[in-house]
């Protein structure tokens, strides 16, 4: 009952406990055994406004059950990614934004495949093609794929499986191939032994990387379980650095959770990675050589009278240590959050972050030096109103310091939503962020420090004016500035002085709008139209409104295209 807050369930249970499942009732039901066999051809044509081209593409996707027990997926020419879009993110760091998978083939049936080390990043395969001269590249892009296949089966308490993927020759390069392999056997109800492996071949760089790791899963005792995941990697290749390291390197992983019910839950991740360690061919890590403990820790009182409007109250704490091969103590955090939620499903919280406490940072130069960072203290309220009603919303403030000032950080954002009907919403977020001292990356071991500014909306409407017919209309823009830079380089022992260099102020615009219809004319056979445009706008030494930014960043546009495509599903068994 959404007005207060009440849930009714057999066993008695609530899904804010951490034993939420391990509570629920088992039940026991007939396993029906049936093969099953589908063949899913597409056909796909596309225009680009841009550059005037249109273009045809075929393929299929075959989906073959011959028990309950085992599943094989494989697609030809597939059309991956022509109907979903990423999230617009800027990002300065040195470590890559994480993205997840969308595409259906690396999403169904894929919970063999997960670890807690990320072994396997599937948006690896069709990433941009490899280049062996780069920027005589040219730009980014996405590399075809010929093929893929993926196989599960199990027998008993032992699962197996494996993934081939191909992907096809560019202009600008050869297509790379990725081959893994995955068993898993549960011994007993307490542990649970599992073997991944990996290898990727990359013709282009003469380069070729294995990865091979063994997991153990122990249930210590209820709501108390270990997890250890051991990986050995090896790269060959012609051009070894800091953050793409060749040789054997190896990755340990634990992670003891500790959720027995009750007020309190723990869980406490020990990482380490030497710095050979490198899994980025077939996987994604954030950087090599790192020694972290983390721990995330909840509190709860949940034992409120039955007149109060209080459902609960936690605190959150997210703390972070680690260090590098070197023994240098890296940059602490702590994120700590209170909240505090009502029966009527709003909420009220106060977040406090504590960030690059103490230690050295080694990778904000890429490889040339290491910085000493000061701390800085951020203080975030939010409010969110009752998720129920035509209109919902989310608010959220910051202050807080930079870098060598004591204040300047501010953050602002809001996500309104409007919800008139099952069939029709929309949801809106609006963000503001203003940093004083930015540390950006210049090249070398020059940083400069900007007075950096961004703004981000998004607008996502959702609307199905018929039963299997849907409206997508998805726009994004990020507008960004860095003023006053100064160049600023760190000496031996990493603390920052001012240089001479030049640096000079920038901004710029980035847009994605993309419109589709989708239309299931027969169960799993859909029919899509998809308008897609992508614009980017970057200027140095320049001012410019927030609309003048707005119309660059559509008008320059660097992507445009029409899509349709209808998919068919015949089923054979």
């Amino acid at each position: 009952m959404t007005k207060t807050g009440k849930r009714y369930s057999q066993p008695a249970n609530a899904f804010s406990r951490a034993t939420f499942v391990a509570d629920m009732q088992k039940l026991s039901m007939t396993a029906f055994e049936r093969a099953q066999l589908d063949i899913y051809p597409y056909l796909a044509g596309s225009y680009d406004p841009l550059g005037e081209v249109t273009q045809g593409r075929a393929g299929l996707d075959l989906f073959w059950k011959p028990s309950g027990t085992q599943q094989l997926t494989a697609t030809v020419n597939p059309d991956f990614g022509q109907v979903e879009s990423d999230q617009l993110v800027v990002n300065f760091s040195a470590i890559p934004t994480y993205f997840t998978d969308k595409r259906p083939f690396f999403t169904e049936n894929f919970a063999l495949f997960s670890t807690d080390v990320n072994v396997l990043y599937t948006r690896r395969i069709g990433a941009a093609p490899d280049c062996a001269a780069p920027p005589a590249c040219g730009p980014e892009g996405a590399s075809d794929i010929l093929g893929a296949l993926k196989y599960t089966g199990a027998s008993g308490d032992l699962a197996w499986g494996g993934i081939a993927a191909f992907e096809d020759d560019s202009s600008l390069a050869k297509g790379r191939r990725f081959y893994v392999a995955r068993a898993r056997e549960k011994f007993s109800d307490a542990v649970t032994l599992g073997y991944m492996g990996t290898y990727t071949d990359r013709p282009t760089l003469e380069r070729h990387a294995d990865a091979n790791a063994l997991d153990l899963v122990w249930s210590l005792s209820p709501g108390v379980s270990l997890s250890v995941q051991d990986v050995v990697t090896h790269v060959v290749q012609a051009s070894p650095s800091f953050f793409d390291p060749d040789g054997t390197g190896n990755a340990v992983k634990a992670i003891l959770n500790y959720a027995p019910g009750g007020r309190f839950d723990s869980t406490t991740y020990l990482v380490s990675k030497n710095q050979r360690y490198n899994v980025n061919d077939a996987g994604y890590q954030s950087r090599p050589s790192e020694h972290a403990l983390q721990n995330l820790s909840n509190f709860y009182w949940r034992d409120w009278s039955a007149d109060s409007t209080v459902q609960q109250q936690y605190v959150n704490t997210n703390l972070v240590l680690h260090a590098n091969d070197s023994g240098d103590l890296l940059p602490s955090s702590l994120v700590t959050v209170f909240e505090t939620d009502q029966k009527d499903t709003r909420f009220i919280g106060l977040e406090y972050d504590a960030l690059s406490v103490g230690g050295v940072d080694d990778i904000l130069t890429r490889g040339n030096g290491k910085v000493r960072l000061p701390a800085r203290h951020w203080l975030f309220p939010y409010y969110g109103s009752p998720r129920s009603g035509v209109f919902r919303y989310l608010v959220v403030g910051g202050y807080g310091s930079g870098y060598f000032q004591s204040h300047g950080y501010e953050y602002v954002r809001v996500e309104p939503g409007l919800y008139p009907s099952d069939s029709l919403s929309w949801t809106m977020v609006a963000g503001f962020t203003r940093s004083p001292d930015e540390l950006i990356w210049q090249g070398g071991k020059v940083l400069g420090a900007f007075d950096y500014q961004e703004t981000n909306v998004s607008s996502d409407i959702n609307w199905f004016p018929a039963q299997k017919h849907s409206l997508r209309v998805k726009f994004q823009w990020i507008a960004a500035s860095g003023d006053s830079a100064v160049a600023m380089q760190p000496d031996a022992d990493g603390g920052l002085g001012l240089t001479s260099d030049v640096i000079p102020a920038f901004n710029f615009a980035t847009t994605a709008l993309q419109l589709r219809y989708r239309w299931e004319f027969r169960p799993q056979s859909e029919f899509y139209l998809v308008y897609s445009r992508g614009g980017d706008a970057f200027e140095l030494d320049s001012e410019r409104s927030y609309g003048q930014s707005l119309r660059r960043g559509i008008d320059e546009a660097t992507a445009s295209q029409f899509l349709a495509k209808i998919r068919y599903r015949f089923a054979i068994l």
